[in-house]
């Protein structure tokens, strides 16, 4: 084993690397230490426990799906926006075999479910404060549409809604756009 291991981002590299190759699921210490070609015992020099590890991927992944695709360019529509975040899903969907159910389960867990929740939470509002800048942003939207029965935010929930049943769905066919952007069209432009 290499025991001269430089960093936190090594070891997430690696559990990117191992989701990439095999999927979500092959996810497990022995296989990251394996991957980084590290001792176990390394890792917990970097994390206390399992759960602060896993929670740290589910992280970077995220980051790296959002991220990595300049989801949320300078000068884009609300529509163009919400697009991007669809393709970066998709594309998330093909790079890290299974992530999104793996990501559910793991963050079902009762030692997991605070720590995640609260991670998750932090990462859907960062979410749907870019979707709500989009839709200031966007000249095209019809005049006086949101108010008092209808606000920004019951709208970005709506849209957010769907953003996260497309993740959870398991139809082949999920990511499919089109419909929310019809639906979009006619509510709002």
């Amino acid at each position: 084993m290499n025991k001269v291991i430089s960093s936190k981002e090594d070891i997430l590299k690696a559990s990117r690397n191992l989701i990439e190759r095999e999927d979500a699921y092959s996810i497990n210490i022995r296989a990251i230490a394996k991957e980084a070609n590290i001792s176990v015992g390394t890792i917990y020099n970097y994390y206390s426990s399992k759960e602060e590890l896993i929670i740290d991927i589910i992280k970077n992944i995220w980051f790296d799906i959002f991220h990595s695709s300049n989801v949320f360019s300078d000068n884009i529509s609300f529509l163009e926006a919400l697009e991007n975040i669809f393709i970066a899903l998709e594309n998330g969907d093909k790079k890290y075999t299974n992530f999104y159910s793996w990501h559910s389960t793991i963050l079902a867990d009762k030692n997991e479910k605070e720590k995640g929740r609260i991670m998750m939470n932090k990462m859907f509002d960062h979410i749907k404060h870019s979707l709500e800048k989009y839709l200031d942003i966007d000249a095209n939207i019809r005049d006086n549409v949101f108010h008092s029965s209808f606000t920004k935010q019951d709208f970005i929930d709506f849209v957010f809604s769907f953003i996260i049943s497309s993740v959870s769905s398991t139809m082949k066919s999920h990511y499919k756009f089109s419909t929310l952007k019809e639906v979009i069209t006619r509510i709002i432009y």
